[in-house]
């Protein structure tokens, strides 16, 4: 399939990567992989890098959802990245 370069994601699409992690994605590594998706969007200096991270996370929230206790961990992490980018923007 083709896809626009701004959707690729170390050579796949975007909507691929998400199908191949829909695939393993039970349990524990669900909870893992919202954890890489974090540290993906918020230790990385690469604003593109961050931005495709976010594009995956999205894609990944609509296919699956993390424990009850990851998903408290989400919250807490998007609310801080919320409160950073309205300070920063002022």
């Amino acid at each position: 399939m083709d896809t626009p370069s701004s959707y690729q994601l170390s050579g796949y699409s975007a909507v691929g990567s998400v199908a191949d992690v829909v695939c393993v994605a039970v349990g524990v590594r669900r909870d893992e992989i919202y954890c890489q998706l974090c540290a993906q969007v918020t230790k990385n200096a690469s604003a593109d890098s961050a931005g495709k991270g976010w594009q995956l996370h999205a894609l990944c929230a609509g296919c699956f959802l993390p424990s009850r206790e990851v998903s408290a961990l989400m919250y807490s992490v998007i609310i801080i990245i919320i409160i950073i980018i309205v300070l920063f923007a002022q």
